[in-house]
């Protein structure tokens, strides 16, 4: 019988620890819910808005383009006051809408820490593979729609560290 080679074991054990470490730094969502509303699968996307209806400003266009097979989701979200999402990001797109109270969106890429400030009414996009957190700064509860976009198969989220800026949640 062929005895491990003592290398190997090192290394295999190093691998190990240092998976057990990231997922150690990686934040929780605390204080958010997430109902799922619908889900569907989706071969390939390529599709245009047609002329916009009399009234409507004439340059306003939209298209939608996805090679390969895609889940899109349509989630409902609530945050109690002082909660928030954890560092995290997705693998694909997601098309916020703030419905009720407000949420402050924190990008990891800024080294200043300022959020974004979202209140009901209004939305944004949330591009894939981008690190951020959700707070809700308020003293009601903050709802929100998302529509995810992912490749089929992947992740809904994935957990961050917390960047090293000026963040100190």
């Amino acid at each position: 019988m062929k005895k491990p080679c003592f290398s190997k074991l090192v290394f295999f054990g190093g691998l190990v620890l240092a998976l057990a470490a990231g997922l150690a730094l990686a934040t929780q969502s605390v204080g958010v819910t997430q109902v799922i509303l619908a889900n569907a699968l989706y071969e390939g996307v390529n599709v245009a808005a047609r002329k916009p209806p009399d009234g409507v400003d004439p340059g306003w266009k939209a298209t939608l383009k996805i090679t390969g097979s895609s889940d899109i989701f349509v989630n409902s979200n609530t945050a109690v006051p002082g909660a928030n999402g954890g560092w995290h990001s997705h693998p694909g797109l997601s098309i916020v809408s703030v419905t009720q109270g407000a949420v402050s969106n924190y990008s990891a890429d800024d080294p200043n820490c300022a959020p974004t400030i979202v209140s009901a009414g209004h939305g944004f996009v949330e591009p894939g593979n981008h690190t951020h957190l959700l707070r809700n700064e308020g003293t009601v509860d903050a709802k929100w729609t998302t529509t995810a976009i992912r490749p089929a198969g992947a992740p809904a989220r994935i957990d961050q560290p917390p960047p090293g800026n000026s963040c100190a949640f």
